[in-house]
């Protein structure tokens, strides 16, 4: 191919009107009704303002007032959707080895959650340790709640 330019940075430039177009965005889902937590003091809050009947104590009182069982079931639809639509080849998969994609559920995400949650506030040298043997400082072994490479799949994408 001749060269057109000593330019390293030169980028041959191509007609717009032979690219293809996307496919337009899926159209959003209606909205649930919503009403903010009221804050009566926010330089001073004391004690947290909740809907009456629940809990400030009950941590998964407080989870449950901004994920309801409804809405983990539709984040576990839409994640399985997901997985389904859009698969990965053999060399785009961490470590090349495809691995089965098993659906998930509500109770598998709320562990994915708390261990989110339980690793944002404990501080260990590597992600690993959170999975490893205890004696290697992690209070909780979080292979007893979730597999560490069960989202593997998904990193792909993000």
């Amino acid at each position: 191919m001749p060269r057109i330019s000593n330019d390293i940075d030169y980028v041959q430039w191509k007609d717009p009107c032979t690219k293809l177009s996307k496919n337009p965005p899926l159209e959003p889902w209606a909205l649930p009704s919503f009403s903010p937590l009221q804050i009566d003091d926010y330089y001073d809050p004391g004690e947290a303002a909740v809907p009456s009947g629940i809990n400030h104590h009950d941590p998964m009182a407080l989870f449950g007032l901004f994920f309801t069982d409804e809405i983990l079931d539709k984040m576990a639809g839409w994640i399985n959707a997901f997985v389904e639509a859009h698969t990965v080849s053999e060399k785009d998969t961490p470590r090349g080895k495809q691995r089965p994609w098993l659906p998930t559920c509500r109770q598998e995400l709320y562990a994915y959650f708390g261990v989110m949650i339980y690793i944002g506030i404990t501080i260990e040298l590597a992600v690993e340790d959170y999975w490893g043997p205890m004696e290697r400082g992690a209070a909780y072994k979080m292979g007893d709640y979730i597999l560490k490479n069960r989202f593997e799949q998904l990193e792909c994408y993000i």
